[in-house]
């Protein structure tokens, strides 16, 4: 489990618009019950020889460029997957008197391969757009360094205990990246913070063929996301 909890029973987070089913918080407490931080040798675990560490390279000839509604990042994946976007706003602050409240865009984008179905690998990006001074002091406060000790591709990051889910922050929004391989790598929390429940396992156990091509398609794939904004500082 997330080790770190961020100490404001005052906090609020609400989310509307179009993407509330898709995109709501699980539990009531924004950033509560996250999974233990841990070095991103866990990567390496997960992936094996196709760590992030080594993936600089293009990816394969073929795959596609998808670029975010938002214009907060870029990110290729193959031909044959398909993204599923969702969006709408939110609002963060404190409930107390007088303290200032932000409103931003919200957006989750679920990339898999639909021929496959339930037995898809996925990648699920959601993203929070910062688009002021307010909110990047709000995540500033919200996520601090010892949270964010590690790197994900170049970038102030988190990853727990899986290795399957990541939060990072750029200059202009905060992400959260789950994968999955279902029955094999999922996060160490489904469903939490603002992700919906993953698919249940498939019934018979993937081919390790089938899952060692997974491994490689998801690590290539994360490899090339790049946030359309610098790393972000917190001073």
């Amino acid at each position: 489990m997330w080790e770190w909890e961020r100490q404001a029973p005052s906090e609020r987070r609400v989310v509307t618009g179009a993407a509330e089913d898709r995109l709501a918080p699980k539990r009531c407490g924004w950033l509560s019950a996250l999974v233990a931080v841990v070095a991103l040798v866990a990567v390496v675990i997960v992936f094996g020889a196709v760590a992030l560490g080594r993936l600089g390279a293009t990816p394969p000839t073929g795959w596609r460029a998808y670029h975010d509604a938002l214009g907060l990042f870029n990110i290729r994946i193959p031909a044959n997957w398909t993204a599923s976007a969702a969006t709408g706003s939110g609002t963060f602050g404190y409930n107390a008197p007088g303290a200032p409240v932000g409103v931003d865009a919200q957006e989750g984008i679920e990339f898999s391969d639909a021929a496959q179905g339930s037995g898809s690998a996925q990648i699920w990006i959601y993203a929070n757009q910062l688009n002021s001074a307010l909110a990047r002091q709000w995540y500033c406060g919200s996520l601090p360094s010892s949270v964010l000790n590690s790197k994900f591709n170049g970038y102030p990051a988190a990853v727990d205990g899986s290795g399957a889910e990541w939060l990072m922050l750029s200059d202009n929004a905060f992400f959260q990246i789950d994968t999955l391989i279902p029955g094999v790598l999922g996060p160490d929390d489904p469903g939490g913070l603002h992700v919906s429940y993953p698919p249940p396992p498939t019934p018979t156990a993937l081919p390790q063929a089938l899952v060692s091509s997974d491994r490689v398609i998801l690590a290539t794939s994360l490899a090339s996301l790049k946030p359309t904004a610098e790393p972000m500082t917190c001073e």
